[in-house]
């Protein structure tokens, strides 16, 4: 059964707390694609799609200029699935669209399709026998499986989504899911920006 969505209030987070270490520290959401930094255009698409729109990482980190509330994560030290915990608590809505700031095909029909379901806990996309947890719907319902595989260790994501109930839709977004982790896939995806011009071989 799906939760209507014109019913159903949103919010949108995106994960900027990354240490973009294969990306040599340059903070991956300030890249632009096609002139726009990719943080605004993420943002642009959620404001489409949630209501509450926010992003997790430090507070004084290099997104504090875009005047959206940026969240730290709860507990900390944990990569990305901290960074969704993160999000859930400081939601407003039972169910966050939880996006990476690395995303630049991402498309306003991709989120269109990530609709709740009532007996879900994560709706996310399968593309290329990979399931996609930075692009996807996540419900509140899964803060204790996520706090406790926090509190034990560091787990991967893939150890998480064995304990929640998830529904994997059907559609294979394709290239609208590419995110970019190094200099190199940052130029295939046609991102620019100063600082990638700066690890740039001379």
């Amino acid at each position: 059964m799906i939760e209507s969505s014109d019913e159903l209030a949103l919010s949108g987070a995106i994960l900027v707390g990354g240490q973009s270490r294969r990306m040599r520290g340059v903070p991956k959401g300030l890249l632009r694609y096609e002139g726009e930094p990719l943080i605004t255009r993420l943002v642009r698409l959620l404001k489409g799609r949630a209501g509450q729109v926010f992003l997790v990482g430090p507070k004084e980190g290099p997104y504090s200029q875009y005047g959206l509330p940026v969240h730290p994560d709860v507990i900390p030290d944990r990569g990305a699935p901290g960074g969704v915990h993160a999000a859930l608590k400081h939601s407003d809505s039972e169910w966050v669209l939880v996006l990476s700031c690395d995303l630049p095909l991402l498309t306003r029909e991709t989120l269109i399709d990530l609709v709740p379901h009532y007996d879900a806990d994560v709706v996310l996309y399968q593309s290329a026998d990979r399931v996609q947890p930075l692009a996807a719907l996540w419900r509140r319902s899964a803060i204790p499986v996520l706090e406790r595989a926090l509190v034990s260790g560091c787990p991967g994501f893939a150890e998480i989504l064995t304990q929640l109930r998830v529904r994997t839709l059907e559609r294979d977004p394709g290239l609208e899911l590419t995110n970019v982790n190094t200099v190199e896939d940052a130029k295939r995806a046609g991102l620019s920006g100063d600082a990638l011009k700066e690890l740039s071989p001379k």
